[in-house]
């Protein structure tokens, strides 16, 4: 059983760089004449490329909300596959905010830096300009994805780390809506750890009403975020114990 779920793990990142490298070229021509429309469409297009390859179906509970204008998108983080599947499960127009290591990666580097936004969270400067672009693309009517925990912590997996107050401070200051999106199994099925296992289990995104933010300020801020973290801490214990998900 390793053994299988070793290969299939190999298999699925086999698929994830072979899609990427064959629709590369369609990325650099759409970066290249600043075709902000056309390098999302080929975005989304690598997804549905990828999860049908690996024979997994995306599946999502709840509708996203009808937002006219910007909006901050939270979810948990337990695994790698989490941005392919928001990528998916997101038909808006979306930036996430990612780590600046992202951008050493041959290839897929220049593409994240050129449709997303780098942090380096070590670096003051560099976090102050990540929230300010992120800040100009939701006035741009465009949505930004945050992971509040910052990364993947696999040892509290299935469960939730402490969260940080960057999307809160972020949707409070542009007064857009936050939208809770809960990924309760991408940890149990492609675990970012030691173990190179991969799963065949169809991942499963929980899409939660907005919550809005019109007239809220800074004060409110712990409020939201003890709201959020709520909807997480609640929506992961509940569909791993019923599906009977647990570390082994």
């Amino acid at each position: 059983m390793l053994f299988l779920q070793r290969l299939y793990a190999l298999y699925v990142l086999l698929c994830f760089f072979i899609t990427f490298l064959l629709l590369f070229p369609f990325f650099y021509i759409g970066i290249t004449f600043k075709s902000r429309a056309g390098v999302v469409f080929i975005n989304r297009l690598w997804c549905m490329l990828f999860f049908p390859l690996v024979l997994l179906r995306v599946r999502k509970e709840g509708q996203l909300p009808n937002i006219k204008g910007g909006a901050v998108v939270v979810a948990n983080h337990g695994s790698y596959l989490d941005i392919p599947v928001l990528t998916h499960v997101l038909w808006r127009d979306h930036s996430f905010l990612g780590k600046s290591s992202l951008n050493s990666v041959p290839l897929f580097g220049y593409m994240y830096r050129n449709l997303h936004i780098l942090v380096d969270r070590t670096d003051r400067q560099s976090k102050q300009k990540s929230i300010a672009e992120a800040k100009r693309r939701l006035e741009a009517g465009r949505w930004v994805v945050f992971f509040p925990e910052g990364t993947i912590r696999h040892a509290i997996q299935p469960g939730l780390s402490d969260m940080k107050d960057g999307a809160f401070h972020l949707a409070v200051q542009a007064q857009v809506p936050i939208v809770p999106i809960t990924l309760p199994y991408n940890w149990y099925i492609f675990p970012d750890d030691d173990t190179f296992l991969g799963r065949w289990v169809s991942p499963l995104a929980i899409i939660h009403p907005a919550i809005a933010t019109l007239g809220l300020n800074e004060e409110h801020i712990p409020m939201l975020k003890e709201q959020v973290r709520a909807i997480f801490v609640q929506d992961i214990a509940i569909y791993n114990r019923q599906a009977g998900y647990k570390k082994t």
